[in-house]
């Protein structure tokens, strides 16, 4: 399991790094997508970074509402 998550890791961040700036929405579901995948499969700590990275993006707001819906505390 672990190899397919460091995969999908590297594929998330490639897809953050190549989607043009402009398309928010396409940038908005990598970033959930991430998110998700490191609630399910990942550690606290990396959930906290990719949702620091989202955030430092300027996608604090949605990013906060999938860890709501998903019943996480976020305290920061």
């Amino acid at each position: 399991m672990t190899y397919l998550t460091d995969l999908a890791r590297t594929v998330a961040q490639r897809a953050i790094e190549k989607i043009d700036s402009r398309e928010r929405q396409d940038s908005a579901n990598v970033w959930v997508a991430w998110l998700n995948m490191e609630c399910n499969f990942g550690t606290e700590d990396r959930l906290m970074q990719v949702f620091k990275r989202a955030c430092a993006h300027s996608y604090e707001k949605m990013v906060s509402r999938v860890l709501v819906a998903r019943n996480y505390i976020i305290l920061i």
